[in-house]
């Protein structure tokens, strides 16, 4: 009853107000105030739709300031009319330009419950129509719409509307440049192409243009499409000695030997040179060889305080590689370490992994082959290495981490059916969670998902709170999608 009378009221209220509509000054002062008041009463009783309608009855956009056409455009975004919402942001913006900022961070916080193709298509009307209205910040909104559309993972469209809004006064080459930078940082290379190569045609500047040149090759290698990386790598200026060792290591991770081995000789004596002789070492498959340049470059520059834990990583690498776990292993404890170190998840593992099987010297040679062959992406090694017959006399605690590391990188050469096998080797009886998550990876990509998600299901119920029940879960979840 008392919701009727309400209604009752508000229908009144809104004739009284229509019929000012005709009338020849429009609304007063007051008329808008009393409107707005109402609107608040209604808005302290959760009364959305009441409220919206009020403000709809009587136009009260242009009349409005701009808080009240946020509070409007929160109303929009509540009742999910996102589109209304894009429109009075964009009303606020075009009022007083310097509530925009206000207005574009309530936006975003509208728009976040909506799905992703609704987000998509009420920020590109919105870009449309700041841009239409002769939004004068043009560097603000730029730096906005890049993040907004960087936060809700629509990487192509925040390069369009970086693109849209490039002028001669406000070029984009630098955002376009930083976008290309972030997603590399985010190891997204496929989506480091479009905006590097939108920096690389409006850089004025030849390092900037260097520096977009050498995101694309990298991008191209890490995608493993390269012919495309070594045209952007002919572009990169070679005389400068930090692009020549990035080439060097890009022909090396390649497979051109013969290339990276005529830069490296043009280097200057410096760490950099001498770890890029080891890498060469270890990619032709001279593992000893290696372990002695390291001797030698840690001899060299171990007490440096710049160079030495780079050059005590690699002493430390090449023993491991070469099966020299004693002597890698005080090594390891002497290191300077930090979490934000190069190598320090490599440090980590290491550590951990040497713990498991310094009592078991038969498997140091086999657990160095294992590192080597993924550091060298050689699935080749990792399946002499895992056909050891020392491998079977392990402790089973080491065999399982030795079978783990090997089947990891036989699935990263895309050796399925390999890793499979050898999984499978020993009962999932006693298989940790990580070794079932690695199995289930196996049986998906051997054309067996029932199996896959009966060995999924069976981890999460064995192993509730492990990190790989989690991923396991995630797993389950796109398998139910594809049904």
């Amino acid at each position: 009853m008392k919701r009727r009378a309400f209604n009752k009221i508000l229908l009144r209220v809104c004739l009284v107000f229509c019929t000012a509509l005709w009338a020849k000054d429009a609304f007063s002062q007051s008329t808008i105030a009393s409107v707005q008041n109402k609107v608040s009463l209604l808005l302290a009783h959760d009364n959305l739709r009441e409220a919206d309608s009020l403000f709809t009855a009587f136009d009260l956009s242009r009349a409005m300031g701009n808080g009240d056409l946020i509070r409007w455009m929160r109303i929009k975004g509540t009742l999910g009319q996102y589109g209304q919402a894009a429109r009075l942001a964009c009303m606020a913006l075009d009022k007083d330009p310097k509530y925009g900022p206000m207005a574009q961070y309530q936006f975003g916080e509208v728009i976040k419950e909506a799905k992703i193709d609704t987000i998509r298509a009420v920020l590109n009307a919105y870009c449309l129509c700041a841009v239409g209205g002769g939004c004068r910040d043009t560097l603000g909104f730029k730096q906005w719409i890049s993040g907004t559309y960087d936060r809700f993972g629509l990487y192509d469209e925040e390069v369009d509307a970086l693109v849209s809004l490039d002028s001669k006064n406000y070029p984009s080459a630098r955002e376009l440049l930083e976008t290309a930078r972030q997603r590399f940082s985010q190891r997204l290379f496929s989506y480091v192409v479009r905006p590097a190569k939108q920096a690389f045609a409006r850089s004025a500047t030849a390092s900037q243009k260097a520096l977009c040149a050498l995101l694309l090759y990298q991008s191209y290698a890490q995608t493993e499409k390269n012919d495309s990386a070594a045209m952007w790598l002919a572009r990169v200026p070679l005389a400068q000695e930090p692009y020549k060792a990035e080439a060097a290591a890009f022909f090396q991770r390649s497979r051109y030997l013969a290339k990276a081995d005529s830069l490296i000789k043009t280097l200057s004596p410096s760490l950099m040179r001498d770890t890029l002789t080891i890498r060469q070492m270890l990619f032709i498959g001279d593992v000893q060889g290696a372990a002695d340049a390291a001797e030698r470059t840690f001899r060299a520059r171990g007490g440096d305080k710049g160079d030495g834990n780079e050059a005590l990583l690699w002493r430390i690498r090449t023993l491991i590689f070469s099966g020299a776990v004693g002597a890698a292993l005080p090594l390891l404890d002497s290191i300077n370490f930090t979490p934000s170190m190069n190598g320090a998840e490599e440090v980590l593992s290491d550590k951990y992994a040497i713990f498991m099987v310094q009592a078991a010297p038969a498997a140091w040679k086999d657990f160095g082959s294992l590192r080597y062959a993924s550091w060298a992406q050689r699935p080749d090694i990792a399946l002499r290495a895992l056909g050891s017959p020392e491998l079977e006399n392990c402790p089973a605690n080491v065999k399982e981490l030795l079978i783990i590391d090997g089947a990891k990188t036989l699935a990263a050469g895309k050796l399925y059916f390999e890793a499979r096998t050898v999984l499978e080797r020993v009962g999932l009886a006693a298989a940790t969670a990580e070794r079932r998550y690695y199995y289930a990876e196996a049986l998906l990509n051997t054309g067996a998902p029932e199996e896959a998600r009966h060995v999924l299901e069976e981890l999460l119920m064995k192993y509730p709170g492990d990190v790989f029940s989690e991923k396991a879960r995630i797993v389950l979840l796109r398998l139910q999608n594809k049904i």
